[in-house]
């Protein structure tokens, strides 16, 4: 897995290690996520 951040502005650290582990949670239950990157798409 990789992890990247979008820097369009400044990285809100909290924000984003709450963002982070909720999705991760997530994916741990195999629940479906935002955000995933479709290389067929180019995005």
């Amino acid at each position: 897995m990789s992890i990247t951040p979008h820097i369009s502005t400044e990285t809100l650290r909290d924000e984003s290690i709450v963002q982070i582990a909720s999705k991760i949670k997530a994916l741990a239950r195999g629940e479906p996520i935002s955000g995933i990157v479709d290389l067929k798409r180019g995005y």
